[in-house]
Parts: structure tokens; C-alpha cells; sequence
């Protein structure tokens, strides 16, 4: 399974496309990266930097590490709040904003969350979005999720909630990517995701 979450987020054709520790894919528009799942390796550069080796990519200096974790499969026997939670439209347009508003710029970066998502949840008290989680596919069946909190609504277990909720009523796999953020950890921990590997920005 974790091959085939592999192959489609990365779109690679073959196995052996990211079995090779000393691959290098280009790509016309990317920022110099490296992707390291355990003994697998694999750098992407953009078109401009074909020329460089792959010993010049082991050497670069790694910046803005992204963690990368995978979802088990499992299934939720309870979820709290889960009568508040529900799929969100376009119609929720006013209070997700408000939602949005309790947020600083970098925790909306950071969980990017937004209606336009071919998918998004919310878990509403007080006729407020207290939490929200929404969905980037990759692929046919591969999801990333994405969440927020209202500012005034945290540790309360809401982020939790919605994600569950998401995860019981979508059927597809998911990702978990973060910066090395202890509370996106720690949720995704409580979530069933496992720590697969990292991806490196690089200074080349």
C-alpha cells in the first residue's frame, strides 16, 4: 500500500522510478527538492539546474523540512461531536470567513483550508465554523487534509473531530504533510497516521 500511495502522489510510472537512490527528476517549474522515505531517495529540480550532479545535490544544504505521513487505513468506532459535523458549501461562505478571521496569516497558510477544495467539512457550535478540514486529491484516490481551528475553540478536541468525521465520509486515502509542527504531529498521531519520510527544500 505504501508503494501505491508513493507512485500516485508522485505520479512516478515504475517502481524502480524510486527504488534508484541516485535518481534525479526535472521538472519545468519546481523549487530544488528531497524526497526521503527511509532507504528510498530522490531529489527534484527544475529544468534550470539540469546540469547539476547528483553529488551536488547530496551536498546542498536542506532547508523548510516537510514531514510526510501516511493514514493506516482504520476506522473510528467513536466520534466525539460528531452530530455538529457536516460537509460545507459555498453557502457557508460568511462564517467560514469568520473562521478565517480568528487566523493570522500563517496558520491560514499552514492549514490550508478553503471552500474552493473539491472537499471540505466543518464542525459548527454556536453558530460558529469551530474547526474545518478540507481535501487536495493526487490522483484517483490519494488525498491530502488540511485543517484549522477557530482561535478561541482550541484544545477543546475539535480539530480531531473533523478530521474523523472527513476521513469516515470520504473513501480515500490520505496524506499528512507538516513542517515540524508538534500539534500537527501530535494530531495526526491521534488521527492513525504513521511518519513515513521527509521532503527537503535544497539550496543549490
Amino acid at each position: 500500500m505504501f508503494e501505491k500511495h508513493l507512485m500516485e502522489y508522485y505520479k512516478f510510472t515504475t517502481k524502480e522510478d524510486y527504488r534508484d537512490n541516485e535518481k534525479v527528476f526535472y521538472r519545468k517549474e519546481c523549487t530544488p527538492s528531497l524526497y526521503m522515505f527511509g532507504e528510498i531517495s530522490w531529489a527534484i529540480l527544475p529544468e534550470r539546474l539540469r546540469p547539476s550532479t547528483v553529488m551536488a545535490v547530496k551536498k546542498a544544504a536542506k532547508t523548510d523540512t516537510t514531514i510526510v505521513s501516511f493514514f493506516g487505513n482504520e476506522s473510528y468506532s467513536f466520534i466525539e461531536n460528531a452530530e455538529f459535523c457536516r460537509k460545507l458549501t459555498l453557502e457557508d461562505k460568511e462564517i467560514f470567513n469568520q473562521l478565517l478571521g480568528s487566523l493570522t496569516e500563517a496558520e491560514k497558510t499552514a492549514g490550508a483550508v478553503s471552500l474552493d477544495d473539491p472537499v471540505a467539512y466543518g464542525l459548527i457550535k454556536e453558530g460558529k465554523i469551530v474547526a474545518a478540514a478540507s481535501l487536495w486529491h493526487f490522483g484517483e484516490t490519494l488525498s491530502d487534509i488540511g485543517v484549522l481551528t477557530h482561535s478561541d475553540y482550541r484544545n477543546c478536541g475539535y480539530a480531531e473531530s473533523v478530521c474523523k468525521y472527513l476521513i469516515e465520509n470520504e473513501d480515500r486515502n490520505y496524506i499528512w504533510r507538516s513542517a515540524d509542527n508538534p500539534a500537527s504531529r501530535k494530531l495526526s498521531e491521534k488521527l492513525g497516521f504513521t511518519e513515513t519520510g521527509f521532503i527537503h527544500s535544497l539550496l543549490l
